[in-house]
């Protein structure tokens, strides 16, 4: 198994970086070129301290110890004056010795030049902070605070002037007017702790003697609105508490609500009374989160925002002002933008108490290439943002730090098949997007439920010499094509599955059709593969489009293994590939919410408190 590296860098400032990662050489590369958000405007940067850990969960703890070291004790363990460290560490009463996993590498191993092993010359263990001792963060630079522990109210809960819409009112200059802690409306004291809290990325649960916090993920739609409330622990987002979705909330409709706490799940049909459905179901959101019992307060709520064109391409705080620029993408999706906007308007209504935090499904394809985002169209169009973007970027966030988590080939060749309703490709290359399907809109590419996909250009003049207008081709497009216009009978492949008719049938083959056609696109891309990984609602569960699109890729040397692929459910990341395949395929359950829930902690609490739209979307090493 390879190591993972926790390292610190001396930046052009002067000022420190702590990271951790299993590719050193991959992120020194970003760091150089500028790709990493605290060191991009800090170069040149030198690598003056690294050590290797055998687990990532060893790592990630020991860089965040790293984070809350004053800067004289990062120095002398530049220096490997270890004496020193545990010198300072008294004086200050912040750390004490506990053990903990070795992180010293074998003696016969040669070592960076310029760097040392973070090793007790008495011990193999290096410090940990003792979790009954409270702990004062010291001053550390790039980061406000000591991210080993939970984060404190003051990290999210900021109580500033709000105008009537509920949101964060600025100063002349961009800088909040307040930074007095606030509470949301149901958490006038801290809760007490779940005895059986969920696991965090890092394997440990939160410490006692802080109040619990908490991210409330949401992805508003036209008709829907899908929650889930993710607990901070530590450096990182814990499993969901307590998820669910309101559903039938266009007019006329029977609006419902099912949820997810403990394992158990419950639906309830609601009784919408108030001209606006929404207000109805934020009204029981609150409820819910009220009465339901052991939930951390809230901090921030996340919202997934499809669109952030070529102006957002890292999450952001939203204001007024940055809900004005968003609109200008409604008609590049019509079916997300105009309601994921709403839900945002909505819920600074809801929580006013709370940072509302945009995070973009276009921007994991901001590292795409000029000549895979460019259409041959003059370049005038160009600069009026006419080009490709691409799509499902949480999710495709999510799917690449799954994989670099449980396989060596995650910084190499990756192709990511998010399928569902909607559906994309992307191609990725040492964790980063270089190609995808999906355009200018979220129209282009793969067939879907209801969109069309990849269209030649001249059907639509076609059709609009035969007077066809703009509303009956935008409903055309986006609700009457894919699954559901060649079929005739439904948008869910559940449903087809079931159906014998030839027309049925034929739906599913020309589904599975065009993603292993633009899959030998992506292939060209990346000049080779390296691994397949499906997600989204139909990559999950469909064993048979699965089964049958490895085999058509069987040329690139896909196999896989059919009973493995038979006992992926889609309720956990599972390799499915034989072992004579050249490719690894991968079954891997994606969790947007999650993504959104940690790009909100980047933003406002790890690994330091952020200016506004400072936190790229990008998986981190």
């Amino acid at each position: 198994m390879k190591p993972f590296h926790v390292y610190l860098l001396r930046c052009a400032d002067s000022s420190y970086y702590c990271g951790h990662t299993d590719n050193l050489d991959m992120r020194m590369q970003q760091h150089h070129s500028g790709d990493v958000g605290y060191t991009s405007t800090r170069k040149p940067v030198e690598l003056v301290w690294q050590g290797e850990f055998e687990t990532r969960e060893g790592a990630l703890a020991f860089e965040q110890q790293i984070k809350g070291w004053s800067r004289a004790k990062k120095e002398a363990l530049i220096a490997g004056d270890w004496a020193r460290i545990q010198t300072l560490a008294k004086s200050s009463s912040t750390v004490h010795p506990q053990p903990t996993t070795p992180v010293h590498p074998d003696p016969s191993t040669p070592v960076r030049p310029g760097a040392s092993t973070p090793v007790s010359p008495d011990a193999s263990t290096p410090v940990r902070p003792d979790p009954s001792i409270p702990v004062r963060p010291e001053p550390v630079e790039g980061h406000s605070r000591n991210p080993i522990l939970p984060v404190p109210s003051a990290a999210f809960g900021l109580s500033l002037p709000k105008d009537q819409a509920g949101f964060d009112k600025l100063s002349p200059n961009g800088e909040k007017a307040s930074t007095s802690s606030a509470r949301t409306e149901h958490s006038g004291s801290a809760r007490t702790e779940r005895s059986g809290s969920a696991r965090t990325e890092s394997g440990g649960s939160a410490r006692t003697g802080h109040t619990p916090s908490a991210v409330l993920s949401v992805n508003a739609g036209s008709s829907s609105i899908k929650f889930a409330v993710y607990p901070v622990q530590g450096a990182g987002i814990g499993d969901a508490l307590l998820s669910g979705a309101f559903e039938g909330l266009e007019p006329q409709g029977q609006a419902r609500l099912s949820w997810t706490w403990q394992g158990r799940t419950q639906t309830q049909v609601l009784a919408t009374t108030a001209s606006d459905p929404f207000d109805t179901a934020l009204q029981i959101l609150q409820q819910l989160l009220t009465e339901t019992p052991g939930l951390p307060e809230l901090r921030a709520v996340a919202h997934r925002v499809v669109h952030g064109g070529e102006a957002f391409t890292r999450s952001v705080h939203v204001t007024p002002a940055v809900l004005n620029e968003l609109e200008r993408y409604n008609s590049l999706a019509p079916l997300h933008q105009p309601h994921n906007l709403a839900g945002i308007r909505a819920f600074a209504k809801a929580f006013a108490g709370l940072p509302q935090i945009a995070c973009f499904d276009t921007a994991y394809h901001a590292t795409v290439p000029a000549l895979h985002s460019s259409f041959a169209l003059p370049d005038s169009l160009r600069r009026q943002g006419v080009r490709r973007y691409g799509f499902h970027g949480l999710s495709y966030q999510f799917i690449m730090g799954e994989l670099q988590q449980r396989s060596d080939r995650a910084p190499s060749r990756v192709l990511m098949a998010h399928l569902g309703n909607g559906a994309s490709l992307c191609a990725a290359q040492g964790g980063l997007s270089v190609a995808t399907t999906m355009g200018f809109s979220a129209l282009d590419g793969l067939m879907m439920g209801t969109r069309s996909g990849n269209l030649d250009p001249g059907v639509l003049l076609y059709l609009m010499e035969q007077g066809w207008g703009h509303a009956q081709i935008e409903q055309l497009l986006y609700k009457q094509s894919g699954l559901l216009g060649v079929s005739g009978i439904s948008a869910d492949m559940r449903t087809l599955r079931q159906n014998d008719s030839e027309a049925a049938r034929f739906a599913i083959d020309l589904f599975a059709h065009r993603i292993v056609r633009e899959a030998g696109a992506m292939a060209a891309c990346l000049q080779g593969l390296d691994v397949i990984a499906f997600s989204g609602g139909i990559g999950e569960h469909d064993a048979a489009l699965r089964q049958q699109v490895g085999q058509q890729l069987g040329w690139l040397g896909v196999e896989i293994d059919a009973q493995r692929n038979l006992l992926a459910k889609g309720d956990a990341s599972m390799a499915i590939h034989s072992a004579s395949s050249a490719v690894e395929v991968w079954v891997i359950p994606t969790d947007e919410g999650r993504v959104a829930a940690r790009e909100a902690l980047a933003l406002y609490g790890f690994p330091g408190q952020a200016e506004e739209g400072q936190v790229l979307c990008h998986p981190r090493a």
